[in-house]
């Protein structure tokens, strides 16, 4: 299988909230890995592909959220059948530069990376 991914993922359990609402309505949430073009969000239902919405997590060791606007390209049922929970692939279709490069930083500096 070719790998369409263009930045290299850190596996890493992440704290997220994500809002698809107009209201402002935060939901919590995990991650299960991170690039600088997308993150793996683990929701107990799964995501409609296409959809985009807006993210806000914190990368380890920094003071400021990173908020990006992300669309769904993916999703899967994550684990067995009696498990409720679904993998999420989200790409970043609206960060700011200096947050990508931190991500870029963060992932490249970690002792175990997937692609």
């Amino acid at each position: 299988m070719r790998e369409r991914r263009k930045y290299t993922r850190k596996l890493i359990k992440l704290d997220v909230v994500y809002d698809m609402s107009t209201d402002q309505r935060w939901s919590e949430s995990t991650a299960r890995d991170i690039g600088a073009g997308g993150i793996c969000l683990i929701t107990k239902d799964a995501i409609s592909i296409g959809k985009s919405f807006d993210l806000k997590f914190f990368i380890p060791d920094m003071d400021k959220p990173i908020k990006v606007i992300g669309k769904v390209m993916w999703n899967e049922k994550a684990g067995d059948e009696t498990e409720n929970q679904y993998y999420n692939g989200i790409e970043f279709i609206k960060i700011h530069s200096d947050d990508k490069e931190l991500i870029m930083k963060f992932v490249e500096s970690a002792t175990f990376e997937r692609r």
